[in-house]
């Protein structure tokens, strides 16, 4: 599956004035902080730059200190998040086609193979598979949840089933994601995804519900032998994690034309 193209955040315009404005106010405070002999710890920046296609945009920097300093553009989290789920989900999908026959043995005929282990170790290599489409579940609903998040104005009030009215921060913190889906953002966007896209909605629901279950574990040690925990990594297992990574994409693109572009 391709992975998307991910946005600086923010990623500004800037006139011509403010550009030349910044860029001649920075090569100044630059020089004057060459001329200090001790290294500070550096904090995200603004930054103005202009690219080689003749752009011009603001963006902050964030900087990684180590051994050494690296600065890099501040990626757009909700394409972040999204990104990496595909990613997760790509190397899951990888080991299970390449990876699984090679460290298998055949048990039954020649389509059932057994994962070795031993008596106190599982296979390390299913236990990363596992681990990849849980996290690619678990980033798929963080992007859906900074997204929707994102859409929510300024001055939004929402007034919930018990008659409390939520400000902007309330509705983000106190509702959760089906009823962001369901009711606030159509409210908002004037676009009834539960109408005219109710398989959409449908999935993203499951989806969430499904990520719920994995974050919220609960009762799994009760019994060795609970149905209801081996039931859910079952379905896990069988869940089709490529369909709903497109149905992610098809409503954030839905609500925001072009969100979420692929790397050609």
């Amino acid at each position: 599956m391709k992975r998307i193209k991910i946005a600086p955040f923010p990623n500004h315009n800037t006139s011509e004035d403010a550009f030349e404005f910044v860029k001649n106010n920075a090569t100044k405070s630059g020089q004057q902080n060459q001329k200090k002999k001790k290294r500070t710890k550096l904090d995200i920046q603004v930054s103005v730059a202009e690219y080689n296609n003749g752009e011009r945009r603001v963006n902050f920097i964030v900087p990684i200190i180590a051994e050494k300093t690296y600065l890099a553009i501040f990626p757009d989290p909700i394409q972040l998040y999204f990104s990496q789920a595909i990613t997760q989900f790509n190397i899951a999908e990888s080991i299970r086609r390449e990876k699984f026959t090679e460290e298998s043995m055949k048990v039954v005929d020649e389509e059932t193979y057994f994962l070795d282990s031993d008596s106190d170790k599982t296979n390390e290599l299913f236990n990363i598979y596992l681990q990849y489409r849980i996290g690619a579940i678990i980033m798929l609903v963080c992007s859906v949840e900074a997204f929707v998040n994102s859409l929510i104005p300024e001055g939004y009030s929402y007034t919930n089933e018990k008659g409390e009215i939520l400000d902007k921060l309330n509705v983000q913190k106190k509702l959760s994601l089906k009823e962001k889906i369901e009711n606030v953002i159509p409210a908002i966007t004037s676009i009834d995804v539960c109408t005219n896209h109710q398989v959409l909605k449908n999935r993203l629901i499951q989806l969430n519900k499904v990520r719920n279950e994995f974050v919220h574990l609960k009762n799994y040690d009760s019994s060795p032998f609970s149905r209801a925990y081996h039931k859910l990594f079952k379905d896990m297992l069988h869940f089709d994690i490529a369909k709903h990574i497109e149905a992610v994409k098809d409503y954030m693109n839905l609500l925001k034309k072009d969100f979420l572009v692929p790397i050609e």
